[in-house]
């Protein structure tokens, strides 16, 4: 029984460690001795030419199982060089190459053609084959598409003011009632982007509104999810979403307190220049009231602030 158990223990961690490579898939055509060590065999990239008299013995794909870790570049391209020099090759042409993504796969992903390359070629003419030539145009077209969506650049810093409305379905006696506090909204976001179109940043807003025998106040800070892209030629499209803190201050109940929030914006920006565009957007922000010892509500439910607001202003592209 002890036996058995280590046997499946072993196992286990066998079957654990090996599913944390990546997956090594071959499609052979013809197989050779071995001409080089796979330290030495020669990788041509999807943009460089080829020899001529260069001779296609198989493919060779490195993919992600789900569960690979250590699959940067330089690991998986070993892998396929080792595949390319067991089966005779001394060339590698990578045909394609998938880059890690934040929703996607985290390894690098390759697939190319493995080549035999035994002969002297210091007087070889190099060429394209039909296959790079036509993935090329694909690929050139793909990069043209993203340059003109990109946005402008990596850092952008945003200031608007605009009109907000605070809904709180909150303090009541014995029914639900929901009022509408209009005021004057201001904010200001920094946004650093990552990989042209998201990235993360950090917001800050404040709000007031004044009458005859009141004041409340809102201040809300929160880190972002930022996603944004350009349309048109000189049109963008932006958003965000967060989670952060608002410190909501009502001098007519005398209440003040520290609570936790979530907001979302999107808005459409025109690009002035090439570094400043003027933006109007609309805001949402969701977060749970205080509730106050001499109030009664309704299904003994938390009171809920809702606020809503448009805005406009500038954003700085650097």
């Amino acid at each position: 029984m002890k036996n058995n158990i280590l046997l499946i223990t072993f196992v286990s961690l066998l079957f654990l460690f090996s599913s944390c490579a990546p997956c090594v898939i071959t499609d052979i055509e013809k197989t050779y001795p071995v001409l080089t060590p796979p330290d030495s065999v020669v990788v041509f990239e999807l943009r460089d030419a080829i020899p001529v008299k260069s001779e296609p013995i198989g493919r060779v794909y490195v993919n992600d199982t789900g569960f690979s870790i250590h699959c940067n570049y330089n690991k998986v391209l070993q892998l396929a060089k080792k595949k390319t020099s067991k089966f005779g090759g001394d060339g590698l042409l990578i045909i394609d190459h998938l880059y890690p993504f934040i929703w996607g796969s985290s390894c690098h992903q390759i697939s190319g053609i493995m080549l035999r390359m035994d002969y002297d070629r210091t007087n070889d003419s190099l060429y394209f084959t039909a296959e790079q030539k036509r993935r090329i145009a694909v690929l050139d077209e793909k990069e043209s598409i993203e340059r003109k969506r990109r946005l402008p650049s990596k850092n952008i810093v945003t200031l608007n003011m605009g009109y907000g409305c605070i809904e709180r379905n909150s303090y009541s006696y014995s029914r639900r009632l929901n009022t509408c506090r209009e005021g004057i909204e201001w904010k200001f976001e920094y946004d650093h982007i990552v990989n042209n179109y998201i990235g993360f940043g950090f917001q800050y807003s404040g709000f007031k509104s004044s009458s005859s025998n009141s004041n409340l106040k809102l201040s809300y800070l929160a880190p972002l999810f930022v996603y944004g892209m350009k349309f048109e030629e000189k049109f963008i499209l932006k958003g965000n979403i967060g989670a952060g803190l608002f410190f909501y201050d009502d001098d007519y109940a005398s209440i003040n307190f520290l609570r936790g929030g979530i907001n979302t914006d999107l808005g459409v920006e025109y690009m002035l220049t090439s570094h400043m565009g003027l933006g109007i957007n609309g805001s949402w922000m969701l977060g749970e009231l205080e509730k106050q010892k001499d109030r009664i509500y309704l299904n003994d439910s938390a009171p809920c602030l809702i606020k809503f607001s448009l805005q406009a202003g500038l954003r700085f592209y650097f």
